[in-house]
C-alpha cells in the first residue's frame, strides 16, 4: 500500500544509515570530504533505486529509507555494505557505514511524512550498530521470505533498546560467506553479557581457553598477550562466553581500539558496563566505585595504543575488583601488580592437522581442500599460523593455488588485503597491522627491527648486539631493546637450545624487509654474515661447538649466501666462503647426497672465479667421492685447478683440492699415487690442521698398499695435529682409522681402546659412519674370540649404517668385510636371520651398547684415549 506520493504505508520496513567516524573523516579529508559526500550519497541513492527503496529523509550523512517490501529493505542493505566496501573513495579513505532496520506500522502525514514509533526504533537500532554492519529486529528478519542467496541473518541476541518497551531481538545481516562483525554493539544486552556468539567454532586455543577460565576468579586481572592479528580478541570473547554463567552480574566488553585518548577509556568502559554516568561526579572515580559493588567480568579489548597511560586506569579497577574480574588484551603486558600474562603465539602450522591448516580450510569455504598438503602446510607455516593471515589467505585461493600465492606475498606483502567492511581497518592487510604495530615503538625499536630482519632463524642475544649496534643504537641498548620486541610479541623467545635464542616472526620480517632501503638492509646482511663467519667460518677449529653452532645456525648460513650472492666482489667471497662452512657441516654429519645437491647449487649459483670458489669445488668433490662419484669429482676439481692457477688460495685453506686428488687415486686403486700426494703435502703445508688432513691420506693410502705398521703411525700423527689444532672431528676419524690398521697388526686390545675413544668423542662423532665403523671394529674382534654369530650380526648392522648414509667403502675395506662374512658364515650351521631382519628394519641402535661393551672388555677398561 503507497500514499499519494508514492511513500509505503501500512506495514512499513524503515532503514537508516550513517558514517561511522565521519567527524574524523571530514578534519582528515579537508575540502575532499564534500567529494566523499557526494560519491557517498550517489553509491546508496542508486542502491536505494534498485530495490524499490522510497528516501523520505536525509540528514549530514545519514539517510532515512522505507520500502514496502522487507525481503527488498534486507538486500538493498547488503548491497549498500558491498558498495561502500568496494568503492574507491578520495584520499584511500576507509568509509564504514552502519545501518539498522526496523518494520512496523506506520501511515504517511498529510504533510508527508512519517509519523510512527517504527521510525524512532529503527534509528535506534542503527545507532546500536558498528561500522561496516548491517542490524535488524526480529520484526523485520520474520517477516522477509529470506531469498536464499541475496543474504543471511544471524541471531546476535537480545537487548534493552531506548523507545522498545520489551528487549528486542537483533540480527546481524550479511552475504553468505562473508564474515560477520563481531565487535559488541552499541546496546545493553538483556542476557548478561554484550558478546557476540561467532558463527563458527574457535579453533584450536584449548590449552590457552583453560588457563585463561582457570586463572579469572574474583580479584583476577588476566591479560592476553600476542601479536596483532593473533587472535586474542577472539580467544577473550570464547573465554567470556564460556564464563557467563559463573557471574552474577554479567560478563562485559569493551573495546578500546578507536580511542585516541586514554582519557575517553572510562566512558566506553562505563558503556559497556551500562552504567549512565552522572556529569557532576568525576568520571573515573564514579566508575571506580560502581565496579567495586560488582560481581562481574569485564573485558577491555585493544589497550596497546593506550600504554602505559591504561595501566593506571586497570590498576585502580583491578584493587576495586574484590568480587570482579578483569580480562584484558593488549600486544604486550600492562606490568602492574597482580597482573597474569597469557602469551598467545600464531596457531600450530607444522604439519596438515594442526589448527593453523584447520582454521585455512574452514575459511576457505572448502577450496583448500583441491590443493596439496604440503602446499597449504608451507603457506600457514610462512604466515606463522596468524589467524587474520589465513583468513586472508583463504579467501585468496580462491583464484591462486596456495604455492603461487605464497611466492606472491614472499615478494610483496601487501598481497595479503582485504577489503572486507567487517575487518577493523588494522586487520584489512598485514602492511596495516604491522603499521599500526610500528607506530606503538618507540623508533630505537624500529632501528633494531630493521637490523634483526636480516636473521631468517633464531638468533642469540649476542648476536644480535654485534648484527645491530652501530651509530644509531649502543651494544648495551640492545638487550632491553630486544626484550621490548618479545613484549611487543614481534620476536619469540627459545630457550630449547640451552641457551635462550630468539625469532622474529616470518611475516614481520618479510614485512620489514620490504620497508627497509636497500643499502641499510646490505650492511645489515654483511655484519651478520661476518658474525657468522666468526662462528662457523673456516678459521674456527671444526670441533663440537663448530658442530653445535652450524646446527643452529645452517638456515641462515643459507640465508646469508643468498643475500650475498647478487652483492659486490667482496659479498660474493664471503658467500663462497659461507657455502663451504655449508659443505663441511653435511660432510661432518655424513648427509652426503643431501650434501651434493645443496651444495653443487650453490656453486652452480656463486659462479664468480675466487680464490674461495676453488675451496667450495674442493668441499663438492670431497662430497661426490664419499658416495662414489668418482667421474663428477674429477670435473670439480679439474675447474678447480684452472681457477687456482689464476687466482691462487684462500688464505684459510692450503691444500685446495690436493686431497681429494688423493682420494680419487684410492677410489682408481691407485694407493701409490695418494702416498706420493700425501708425501709432497706434508713436505709444503705448515699449519697443524693441513698437516693433520695429509696425514690421513698417507694413514689410508698406506693401509691400502697393506703397510698397517706404517698406516697406523700415519694415523697417530694425524691424532696428535688433529689436537694441536683443535679439530675433534678428524680427531674422531683418526682414531676410527687407526683401531682398522691396529686390527690387521693383531693389536685388539689397542684397536679397541682406539675405537671407543672415537665414539667418546661425542656429540662429533654421532654420526652413521663413525657407528658403523665402530661395529665393523667390533665384529673383527669378535671374530677373533671364534663368536661368529655376534660377528655377522654386529657386521650387518655396520652394513646398514654405512649404506644409509651413502657412503663407499675403500677397496681394502672391502676386502676385510667380505672375508670376514665369507668366514663366519663358512663356520656357522645356520646364518642369523633374526638379525639380518632387525637391522634392516633400523633396529641397529640396540647394536651399539653389545659392540661397546665387547670393546670395553678387550680394552680392558673404559677407555680414556680419546681425551682432549
Amino acid at each position: 500500500m503507497s500514499s499519494g506520493d508514492g511513500l509505503p504505508s501500512g506495514h512499513v520496513t524503515f532503514l537508516f544509515t550513517d558514517i561511522e567516524g565521519s567527524t574524523a573523516l571530514l578534519r582528515t579529508l579537508g575540502p575532499d570530504f564534500s567529494v566523499l559526500m557526494d560519491q557517498h550519497d550517489q553509491i546508496l541513492r542508486s542502491v536505494w533505486s534498485s530495490n524499490d527503496g522510497h528516501e523520505f529523509g536525509t540528514e549530514g550523512d545519514s539517510f532515512f529509507v522505507a520500502f514496502a517490501d522487507q525481503d527488498a529493505a534486507l538486500r538493498a542493505a547488503v548491497d549498500a555494505q558491498e558498495a561502500m566496501c568496494s568503492a574507491t573513495w578520495p584520499q584511500e579513505a576507509h568509509v564504514r557505514v552502519r545501518v539498522g532496520l526496523h518494520t512496523g506500522s506506520a501511515h504517511v502525514s498529510t504533510s508527508g511524512t512519517y509519523r510512527a514509533l517504527a521510525v524512532h526504533q529503527a534509528a535506534r537500532i542503527m545507532a546500536c550498530a558498528n561500522g561496516g554492519q548491517v542490524l535488524a529486529s526480529a520484526a523485520t528478519v520474520d517477516a522477509s521470505p529470506r531469498a536464499p542467496n541475496g543474504y543471511r541473518a544471524t541471531s546476535i541476541g537480545h537487548f534493552r533498546i531506548r523507545d522498545f518497551d520489551e528487549p528486542v531481538s537483533l540480527y546481524q545481516i550479511s552475504r553468505p560467506g562473508r564474515p560477520l562483525v563481531d565487535t559488541p554493539i552499541r546496546a545493553r544486552p538483556a542476557d548478561g553479557h554484550n558478546l557476540l556468539r561467532p558463527v563458527n567454532d574457535l579453533i584450536g586455543r584449548e590449552n590457552e581457553r583453560s588457563l585463561a577460565c582457570a586463572a579469572l576468579i574474583p580479584g583476577a586481572l588476566v591479560t592476553i598477550v600476542g601479536h596483532g592479528g593473533v587472535g586474542k580478541t577472539r580467544l577473550a570473547t570464547a573465554v567470556g562466553l564460556d564464563m557467563v554463567g559463573g557471574w552474577p552480574d554479567g560478563v562485559w566488553f569493551a573495546d578500546l581500539s578507536g580511542l585516541v585518548s586514554v582519557s575517553d577509556a572510562p566512558h566506553a568502559i562505563a558503556e559497556a558496563l551500562g552504567v549512565a554516568l552522572p556529569p557532576e561526579r568525576d568520571t573515573l572515580d564514579f566508575l571506580i566505585d560502581h565496579f567495586a559493588d560488582m560481581r562481574c567480568m569485564l573485558i577491555v579489548d585493544n589497550c596497546e595504543q593506550l600504554l602505559p597511560d591504561i595501566a593506571s586506569l586497570i590498576t585502580a579497577l583491578h584493587a576495586a575488583s574484590r568480587g570482579s574480574a578483569l580480562l584484558v588484551t593488549s600486544r604486550r603486558p600492562l606490568d602492574v601488580r597482580g597482573e597474569v600474562v597469557l602469551s598467545v603465539d600464531g596457531l600450530a602450522a607444522q604439519s596438515i592437522d594442526d589448527p593453523a591448516i584447520a582454521l585455512l580450510r574452514a575459511c576457505s569455504d572448502g577450496r583448500a581442500d583441491r590443493f596439496d598438503d604440503e602446499a597449504i602446510v608451507a603457506l600457514c607455516a610462512a604466515l606463522d599460523g596468524l589467524p587474520v593471515a589465513l583468513e586472508i589467505a583463504a579467501r585468496r585461493i580462491r583464484t591462486v593455488d596456495p604455492a603461487g600465492l605464497l611466492e606472491q606475498i614472499r615478494r610483496d606483502p601487501q598481497v595479503l588485503t582485504s577489503h572486507d567492511p567487517t575487518l577493523p581497518e588494522r586487520h584489512r592487510s598485514l602492511d596495516r597491522l604491522f603499521e599500526w604495530t610500528e607506530q606503538l615503538l618507540p623508533p630505537d625499536s624500529r632501528r633494531l627491527l630493521d637490523s634483526l630482519h636480516v636473521i631468517s632463524a633464531g638468533f642469540d642475544l649476542h648476536t644480535a648486539e654485534r648484527v645491530c649496534a652501530g651509530d644509531a643504537l649502543r651494544e648495551a641498548s640492545v638487550g632491553p631493546l630486544l626484550w621490548s620486541l618479545v613484549d611487543a610479541s614481534l620476536v619469540r623467545p627459545d630457550g630449547g637450545a640451552g641457551r635462550t635464542r630468539y625469532r622474529m616472526l616470518e611475516t614481520v620480517r618479510q614485512y620489514v624487509g620490504h620497508r627497509v632501503a636497500d643499502a641499510e638492509r646490505r650492511a645489515a646482511i654483511r655484519r651478520y654474515a661476518g658474525v657468522l663467519a666468526s662462528v662457523v667460518g673456516p678459521n674456527r677449529p671444526i670441533d663440537r661447538d663448530w658442530v653445535a653452532a652450524m646446527t643452529l645456525e645452517a638456515d641462515n648460513v643459507r640465508h646469508c649466501v643468498m643475500e650475498l650472492s647478487d652483492g659486490s666482489a667482496d659479498d660474493v667471497r664471503t658467500a663462497q666462503t659461507l657455502a663451504w662452512s655449508i659443505a663441511q657441516f653435511h660432510d661432518r654429519r655424513d648427509t652426503f647426497r643431501l650434501g651434493v645437491a645443496e651444495v653443487g647449487r650453490l656453486v652452480g649459483h656463486l659462479t664468480a672465479t675466487t680464490p674461495e670458489r676453488v675451496s667450495l669445488l674442493a668441499a663438492l668433490a670431497d662430497l661426490h667421492l664419499r658416495i662414489g662419484d668418482v667421474a663428477t669429482a674429477r670435473t670439480c676439481l679439474d675447474e678447480a685447478s684452472a681457477i687456482r692457477r689464476d687466482v691462487g688460495l684462500p688464505d684459510w685453506d692450503e691444500i685446495g683440492g690436493d686431497l681429494a686428488q688423493g682420494a680419487i687415486a684410492l677410489h682408481e686403486n691407485d694407493p701409490a699415487a695418494a702416498v706420493a700426494l700425501a708425501h709432497a703435502l706434508d713436505d709444503r703445508v705448515i699449519t697443524a690442521r693441513a698437516r693433520a688432513r695429509a696425514m690421513n691420506l698417507l694413514g689410508i693410502g698406506l693401509y691400502q698398499l697393506g703397510d698397517a705398521a706404517g698406516a697406523a703411525d700415519a694415523f697417530q700423527r694425524e691424532i696428535a695435529d688433529s689436537i694441536a689444532s683443535g679439530m675433534e672431528t678428524s680427531l674422531a676419524v683418526g682414531y676410527s682409522n687407526l683401531a682398522a690398521a691396529q686390527i690387521d697388526l693383531g693389536d685388539h686390545r689397542g684397536a679397541a681402546a682406539s675405537q671407543l675413544a672415537s665414539i667418546d668423542l661425542q656429540p662429533v662423532s654421532r654420526d652413521p659412519v663413525l657407528q658403523g665403523f665402530l661395529l665393523s671394529v667390533a665384529a673383527q674382534i669378535a671374530a677373533a674370540d671364534d663368536d661368529w654369530t655376534e660377528a655377522i650380526e654386529l657386521q650387518r648392522g655396520a652394513d646398514v649404517l654405512i649404506d644409509r648414509a651413502g657412503f663407499v667403502l675403500y677397496e681394502r675395506d672391502r676386502v676385510a668385510r667380505d672375508r670376514l662374512l665369507r668366514d663366519a658364515l663358512s663356520r656357522l650351521d645356520s646364518v642369523p636371520l633374526a638379525a639380518s631382519a632387525s637391522t634392516e628394519d633400523g633396529d641397529w641402535t640396540t647394536m651399539l651398547p653389545r659392540a661397546m661393551s665387547l670393546l670395553r672388555r678387550h680394552a680392558g677398561a673404559t677407555s680414556t684415549a680419546g681425551g682432549t
